[in-house]
């Protein structure tokens, strides 16, 4: 028999580790004794795979039957929600942007957020209304483009596609698999799609897509302890052999069909990737999916090969002499290699352990040390251009901190500024009338990526210049002024955006509308030249209607508008709800002056935008706990303003600006009473649960019942530190605590603070703490000895 047929044999006789090139030695002694044991194997193996075959059926109906229940749960949220009477009012409604349809829909997304905890699988929900063009979930009201391309980003899918879904077709619980999805923050979660069309006054007619996000992640939760108890995987596959959801990393390598799995429930046998397969399956009584355990064979005959390995014992024993002669022969081999490997593992302050695999020991300390600094800043510059674009608009929109600023946050981005004197230009590329949706999609990437070179060489010819895509089809320019050219700065502004202007109409044929802010001096003005950029956009590509208006008001000196964007609104009830008095305040302020040096001889549109900003407030303190009496009665009370004069406009701004302050004071004051509360209940689980290596952020959002995205910004914000820096240190604690006190191994430690394997927690342990646990330990046990 040659060498790697014996290998061959050692694996299946269950040897490991270096012993098993080894094994060929004496397989010949042993040769009688495995025909006998293979005759009882065979025997055993009918026994145990048919008992193997009921548990895991058995199982499998019990996960169907708690599957089931939690669709209903989601069937049941549909029809709380579909049912609702003030959804019908307002799909009745004729317009839902201004009066009472608008209200009537702000106060239906709060009854919607009454639902959100109705099922722990529901991630988020949404209603769409066609007529409208709107987005209506809990405590929201948005729109497609705004959810679909900025919100919630779905892989393969944008808001145009959505909407095409939303109109183009009929949904009766209508179930798409499993797509990631990236939030707002940049996080990725696995989202399955649910979609349910509701019915206007015609029963033709659809009037609104209600679309459920069933979080993924929660169904696979509740299927691993089957997958891991089994030893396989599960899928959830629909009539359409769809995989609506799976444990498995290679869901798309199934070679199973629906069609294939007869009758409620059975079991099959195929081969997959040259690995033969066990597959159980049970059927849906809510939704007919198919429960589907695949499971390796030869885990399935995990008890069968016990009863295998056993059955060997015994006959090595009963053939000792010549299993002694063989390992004999494996041991003078075996010895310097385990030498080796004992002098490597001494060396790193780890301690062997029997029965280890030293060939995988050794590949897995090699390939751990591949992983070089040069090929983790290559890593960190492939994502640098994301990083790079989100903190650019959100520092044009001023809501970076003054501590995101530091030297070394930008160096990685590859920003730096000269000096903290801005301006900000906003380029809008207007569309074609004979240019498709399709055909602008595919050109914006070139047109982004032309505008983007000309604007940056442009503008670095004095100055430093910077281009963000604030959305499609917007650009905007942030220029850093140097210092000694701040005297010619707005010819240089001027001269950028004449030839910028000129070679993309010229050369390029683009059409453009182009808003500039003035200079600002401070980086907190950021966002309040931003905003004014947005303004000025907005007037340029509204001068058509202007021009209408004044012909038809023909000597009227009262301009027909006041402005208070949608964003600016949205900030301010950002704002108020984080606490944020000062910043609060003094954008209150610059809304109103602007306004007021724009309207001159029309105090009336002073009256209306008070009464706006009195109704954003009104809407804040609805949602307030013990909010003033007083201030609600003056808020509703607004509408008296009508007909004031100036003196008279300035001192309702004065009293308005008080009723902010106090509510914004409220929500600092509830804000901190709720924090301090969630940070020592963080502090406590993550004390309780060091030690459990499947401890992590979604474990701890899971049990406060809050999203893991906020639980990082509120941790991060509240502590200045990470929450998964906090979880490693106070591993570290308990493990120094552990090595300086008992005389458990590193990996019993290790496996006591919660690491998988030892290797992982050496190599934090020397990164954290600057040298290995096993130095440490004799650090300590040498003090101590001085001491005494």
């Amino acid at each position: 028999m040659d060498k790697q047929a014996g290998k061959r044999f050692g694996f299946r006789f269950g040897l490991t580790g270096a012993m098993v090139p080894l094994f060929w030695s004496y397989i010949v002694i042993l040769l009688l004794a495995v025909i006998t044991g293979g005759l009882l194997y065979w025997k055993a193996k009918d026994v145990v795979e048919r008992t193997v075959d009921h548990t895991n059926t058995a199982m499998l109906g019990q996960l169907r039957e708690l599957a089931d229940s939690r669709l209903n749960e989601i069937e049941l949220l549909e029809q709380q929600i579909a049912m609702h009477p003030k959804l019908y009012r307002i799909l009745n409604s004729s317009d839902l942007t201004t009066g009472q349809g608008a209200f009537e829909a702000v106060e239906f997304t709060g009854d919607l957020h009454r639902y959100k905890n109705l099922s722990r699988f529901v991630y988020d929900y949404y209603i769409y209304i066609p007529k409208s063009g709107i987005m209506i979930g809990p405590n929201v009201k948005t729109s497609p483009e705004i959810l679909f391309d900025n919100v919630y980003r779905f892989d393969g899918q944008d808001s145009g596609d959505w909407v095409a879904e939303f109109e183009q077709k009929r949904h009766y619980r209508t179930m798409k698999p499993a797509v990631k999805v990236r939030n707002d923050m940049n996080q990725t979660r696995s989202i399955i799609s649910y979609m349910f069309s509701i019915a206007g006054s015609e029963s033709s007619s659809v009037s609104a897509t209600l679309l459920i996000m069933v979080d993924e992640e929660e169904l696979r939760h509740m299927f691993l302890p089957l997958a891991e108890a089994g030893g396989g995987s599960i899928y959830l596959v629909d009539p359409e052999d769809r995989i609506i959801s799976t444990t498995s990393q290679a869901k798309d390598d199934i070679r199973f069909s629906y069609g294939a799995m007869p009758g409620n429930s059975g079991k099959l046998e195929y081969r997959e990737n040259g690995r033969d397969m066990v597959l159980s399956y049970s059927t849906s009584s809510v939704n007919g999916w198919k429960y589907v355990l695949a499971v390796p064979r030869d885990i399935f005959l995990n008890q069968v090969n016990l009863v295998k390995k056993w059955a060997i014992i015994l006959l090595c024993i009963s053939s000792f002499g010549g299993a002694a002669a063989s390992f004999y022969l494996a041991y003078r081999n075996y010895v310097p290699l385990r030498d080796l490997v004992r002098g490597v593992m001494s060396g790193s302050g780890r301690e062997a352990k029997r029965g280890m695999n030293e060939y995988e020991l050794l590949k897995g300390m090699i390939e751990s040390a591949r992983l070089t600094e040069s090929e983790l800043r290559e890593r960190l510059s492939q994502h640098a251009p994301i990083i790079r674009n989100n903190f650019l608009q959100r520092f044009i929109r001023g809501y970076v901190e003054e501590t995101e600023l530091g030297g070394d946050s930008l160096q990685a981005m590859g920003v730096r500024f000269l000096s903290t004197c801005y301006a900000v230009i906003l380029l809008d590329v207007e569309k074609s009338k004979e240019d498709s949706d399709d055909k602008d999609e595919q050109e914006w990437p070139f047109i982004s990526f032309v505008i983007s070179n000309i604007a940056t060489e442009l503008a670095n010819v004095a100055h430093l210049g910077y281009v963000t895509e604030m959305e499609r089809g917007r650009l905007a320019l942030l220029i850093n002024f140097r210092e000694e050219r701040l005297p010619q700065a707005e010819q240089d502004i001027t001269s950028l955006m004449d030839k910028l202007v000129f070679l993309l109409e010229r050369r390029f044929h683009l059409r453009l509308s182009v808003g500039r802010s003035g200079i600002v001096h401070e980086t907190g003005m950021l966002g309040e030249a931003f905003r004014e950029a947005l303004r000025r956009l907005d007037k340029t590509g509204a001068a058509a209607g202007e021009a209408v208006s004044a012909a038809m008001e023909a000597g009227s000196n009262l301009q027909a508008r006041y402005d208070y964007p949608l964003e600016v609104e949205q900030q301010l009830v950002n704002l108020v709800k984080s606490g944020e008095e000062d910043k609060t305040l003094k954008l209150l302020a610059a809304l109103y002056q602007e306004n007021a040096d724009s309207r001159a001889v029309a105090p009336a549109y002073g009256y209306c935008l008070l009464h706006a900003m009195a109704g954003t407030l009104l809407r804040i303190v609805q949602n307030t706990a013990q909010a003033e009496p007083v201030v609600l009665e003056r808020l509703l009370l607004s509408g008296d303003w009508q007909g004031a004069g100036e003196q008279q406009l300035n001192e309702r701004f004065l009293q308005l600006q008080e009723d902010y302050r106090i509510i914004c004071r409220q929500w600092k004051a509830g804000r901190s009473n709720q924090g301090e509360m969630m940070i020592k209940e963080i502090r406590r689980f993550v004390n309780a649960h060091y030690g459990d290596n499947m401890l992590s952020v979604g474990k701890i959002a899971d049990h406060l019942e809050i999203t893991q995205p906020y639980l990082s910004a509120f941790f991060k914000k509240a502590t200045g530190q990470n929450i998964a820096d906090f979880i490693a240190s106070v591993r570290i604690a308990q493990a120094k605590r552990l090595l300086a006190e008992t005389t458990c191994t590193v990996a019993q430690i290790a496996e006591m603070v919660g690491y998988a394997n030892d290797i992982g927690f050496i190599r934090f342990f020397r990164k954290s703490e600057g040298i290995t646990p096993g130095a440490y330990r004799t650090n300590v046990a040498s003090d101590r000895s001085s001491y005494i």
